[in-house]
């Protein structure tokens, strides 16, 4: 079976949850993606 990863993605360890929480919050935050979320809201 061939792996769907590069060689690379398996030599390191995946992000942390920690890591990605703030990625998120980051992201999220951010005002265009408020007005993208407010308007996923509103449908």
């Amino acid at each position: 079976m061939q792996t769907g990863v590069g060689s690379r993605a398996l030599e390191k360890q995946a992000a942390g949850s920690n890591t990605l929480s703030r990625f998120k919050t980051e992201m999220l935050t951010t005002e265009e993606n408020q007005r993208g979320l407010e308007q996923l809201n509103a449908a």
